[in-house]
């Protein structure tokens, strides 16, 4: 798979879902919302934050900076604002 940026240990750390039955394997939340802040269109910056809210409890901060930070700086920039007060 060649998506830019994505590290292969994000197929180590997918997760499994439920969905319409069936089991899907899915990447986690942490390198969802780092490809999300990537991304950057208006619509996935509004799907990073609604997965920070979401997740917010369960979030490994330091994996999701690290992940972002792989991804530049715009990236960097725009989970600073996301996590800001």
């Amino acid at each position: 798979m060649g998506l830019r940026g994505l590290e292969n240990e994000a197929f180590q750390r997918a997760v499994e879902v439920a969905f319409q039955g069936s089991a899907l394997r899915v990447v986690c939340i942490e390198d969802f919302i780092a490809m999300k802040l990537f991304a950057g269109g208006p619509q996935d910056l509004a799907d990073a934050r609604y997965a920070l809210a979401a997740g917010k409890s369960t979030i490994d901060q330091e994996l999701l900076w690290r992940l972002t930070a792989r991804y530049g700086r715009d990236a960097m920039a725009a989970l600073q604002k996301l996590l800001s007060p």
